[in-house]
């Protein structure tokens, strides 16, 4: 069950509330059990907190403390000193090795592109002295490339075969 008026009691403890909205959390809260659990279990909690507590500390946990937290500073310091260390042998390996690749690559592309060579329909008709026929067949923009080229190797140039 909820009480729509049980936000109001952290306010009634700490002393917030105004003199009429205090007269009326007091009227409420001896009516509402849900408001007078809340409200006591709210003053336990802060009768807890403001007890004084007693507690001895030793006299050397101030140097133990600092102690610890300087031997974890030196042991990160060491750890990391040690990776940066395999780092930088690593990449002193793999620098040869990556530069001989990307010369590779590159050597691969400028070789590649001087050995490539863009040959149009006009230099096959020109250098290859086609026929009437063979130039239809290539002029034939509804012929599918691969029966054109199948015409071409099996040599058939029949009338009527295209």
């Amino acid at each position: 069950m909820r009480c729509r008026w049980k936000k109001l009691i952290s306010r009634f403890i700490d002393g917030e509330l105004d003199k009429e909205e205090k007269e009326f959390m007091e009227d409420h809260i001896r009516g509402c059990d849900i408001c007078s659990q809340e409200l006591r279990f709210l003053k336990m909690i802060k009768d807890n907190l403001n007890k004084d507590f007693d507690y001895q500390i030793d006299s050397s946990f101030r140097q133990n403390v600092i102690s610890e937290l300087t031997d974890i500073q030196t042991n990160f310091k060491r750890r990391f000193n040690l990776w940066l260390d395999d780092i930088y042998t690593l990449a002193k390996r793999l620098i040869p090795a990556f530069t001989v690749v990307l010369l590779l690559i590159v050597f691969s592309f400028v070789f590649r592109q001087q050995s490539l060579a863009v040959v149009t329909i006009e230099d096959v008709l020109i250098n290859n002295h086609l026929t009437k026929e063979e130039e239809f067949i290539l002029g034939n923009d509804e012929l599918s490339p691969g029966v054109i080229l199948g015409l071409f190797l099996n040599g058939d140039s029949q009338e009527g075969g295209y």
